[in-house]
């Protein structure tokens, strides 16, 4: 073997590795918001979950970007640390599938079917297949499905190169001679751990292996242990990622680490005290591709069905290793930068907690406009810290997407980030609204103002109109509807056109003193605060509706929906009618 062949090893590993992370990263951005959902929604069942974990690492080829999804989930409060444990589980089932994908490499045959299933006769077609829609397509979606195809086809090509340059070496004693030492369990461990922790991938350090096979140096003795220390290398990716998170974050990375280790120290130690009793013939036996696919596999799938039903002992054990303190850090579990990697989870989580903000900004407004006949000292208060809590959403949030706009994301994602940054101001716009109201009524209890009954009807009125508006504005939002969206501008108009109406019968009192010029300034902040409350609404559902049509131009769209649409008329004359005064 001379330095070329060196040289091509090198290449083939690189190539393998660069092939994974582009199939990776562009699988992540079309399934990662998916796959969020789905997770949220874990049942409680062990076993579903394992299964879950194991379908999801499957697809998206990494139990290290699925353990990390879970690690944000806990981090974040979502998810408890007993249900994470089956789905870390099933994770590091999902992650053998790369071994078997990558024993097409050993298929062979004359006919053109088995010939078409072998690297030799598929890859070049994908690298075409994926080359021309990259080339010839602008849909981002199916940009993302060419980096797909493109990474595995290169992935494959990688695996290939370093099964042709370590072919020569297949008559070599002295390189059978260095694989039989890692026969030695501890050593074979340490290499496996070395290997995934430099590749940071047991995928890929699976296939470094299966390629090493064609040599027929590996025997099942040495393949055991580097195997079990690949998947205990794998487990550093998630360790670092849980570095500067909760304590309940770094359990979860603890309970992946344990899994894999205890498994290792059981499977290792029955197998060496029962072969040195037996002499299996199996330990001398020549892996290939598929042996070792089947021997990562049944590893995995082996200490899942011994652990399992031991995931509350694992679970305790976390817990005495991190222990709690007394006084815990606190921090902030608004957003979680572990997201930052697959954007498209990081904006759903974004718009999670815009939905919460939303709630909390139309509680202060309800609670305001009840204390305009109802005054307490309790509800004020609430009302304020409502408004700081609405404040640092909105600078978390605001910060947070800035930090994801950052990374490459598709256009999709980057015209949701948008809409979210414009709604977080809105709805902070709205809670500050909500305190002008609330201070409005401090001023009605401290002077013991009241209003007359013709301005308590008409104020009810503008009440009752702003709490509709906020009600669809919210569902709006929180559905993505643009059928509801629509709802929302004619109810606007209305309100504008309350405004003027009752500012119009506030002066007419006025000059009849009916009202005293005191409550009638307060009586105007109200109106006010309320028309404004309801322009916010009109921006959000204006945001919805551009992006449903890829139309930013907020002036243009507004003129069309209102201009001789019939469906915003009858809107309209149906909302004059509820809010007549």
């Amino acid at each position: 073997m001379d330095i070329f062949s060196i040289f091509k090893v090198a290449g083939g590993i690189g190539l393998f590795l660069y092939g994974m992370k582009v199939m990776g990263n562009a699988i992540g951005r079309q399934a990662g918001g998916k796959f969020k959902k789905i997770l949220e929604n874990i049942t409680a069942s062990p076993v579903r979950s394992v299964l879950l974990g194991a379908g999801i690492t499957a697809i998206i080829q990494s139990s290290a970007a699925t353990s990390v999804m879970v690690l944000g989930f806990v981090n974040s409060g979502i998810m408890s640390l007993e249900s994470s444990i089956g789905l870390i589980m099933g994770a590091n089932i999902g992650t053998t599938a790369t071994g078997w994908i990558l024993s097409l490499n050993s298929i062979s045959g004359t006919s053109f079917f088995l010939k078409l299933l072998t690297p030799n006769g598929f890859v070049p077609l994908l690298a075409c297949i994926g080359s021309f829609i990259i080339l010839f397509s602008k849909n981002e979606k199916k940009q993302d499905i060419a980096k797909i195809i493109i990474g595995f086809a290169v992935l494959m090509y990688g695996m290939t190169s370093m099964q042709d340059a370590l072919k020569p070496l297949t008559g070599s004693e002295e390189f059978k001679n260095i694989l039989l030492m890692f026969s030695n369990p501890i050593l074979g461990v340490l290499v496996g751990f070395a290997i995934t922790a430099v590749t940071q991938s047991s995928s890929a350090s699976i296939g470094i292996l299966q390629a090493i096979s064609v040599t027929g140096g590996i025997t099942f003795l040495s393949a055991m242990p580097i195997v079990m220390g690949i998947n205990i290398g794998a487990v550093l990716v998630v360790i670092l990622a849980s570095l500067g998170s909760s304590r309940e974050a770094k359990r979860v990375a603890c309970i992946d680490f344990l899994f894999n280790l205890i498994g290792t120290i059981i499977c290792l130690s029955v197998y060496w005290i029962l072969n040195s009793i037996f002499e299996f013939k199996i330990s001398n036996a020549i892996m290939g591709y598929v042996s070792i696919a089947m021997l990562h596999t049944g590893f995995k799938i082996l200490i899942t069905v011994i652990l399992l039903p031991f995931r509350r002992f694992l679970m305790a054990l976390s817990k005495i290793i991190i222990r709690p303190t007394k006084e815990e850090t606190k921090r902030e579990k608004l957003l979680d930068d572990l997201f930052l990697s697959t954007p498209t989870l990081a904006i759903s989580r974004c718009r999670d907690f815009t939905v919460e903000m939303a709630k909390m900004a139309k509680k202060s407004i309800l609670l305001s406009m009840d204390s305009v006949y109802n005054y307490n000292q309790q509800d004020f208060n609430e009302v304020m810290e409502l408004e700081d809590k609405v404040d640092n959403y909105e600078d978390k949030l605001g910060s947070y997407m800035l930090k994801i706009s950052t990374n490459r994301i598709n256009t999709e994602d980057s015209h949701e980030v948008s809409r979210l940054l414009h709604c977080i101001g809105d709805f902070e716009r709205i809670a500050d609204h909500a305190v002008n109201i609330m201070q409005s009524a401090q001023e009605i209890s401290e002077k013991n103002l009241s209003f007359s009954d013709v301005a308590k009807h008409d104020l009810n009125v503008m009440f009752s109109a702003v709490k509709e508006i906020l009600d669809i504005t919210i569902n709006t939002f929180e559905k993505n509807s643009v059928e509801d969206a629509l709802m929302v501008e004619p109810l606007e108009e209305v309100v504008d056109l309350l405004k003027v109406s009752l500012k119009s019968r506030h002066i007419t009192r006025l000059q009849q003193n009916e009202c005293s010029i005191v409550a009638g300034f307060i009586f105007s902040d109200l109106i006010t605060s309320c028309e404004r409350i309801a322009d916010h609404c009109s921006n959000i559902a204006v945001y919805i509706i551009e992006l449903s049509e890829e139309n930013f131009d907020i002036h243009t769209h507004l003129k069309l929906i209102k201009n001789g649409n019939p469906k915003f008329n009858e809107r309209y004359n149906m909302y004059l009618k509820k809010y007549q005064i």
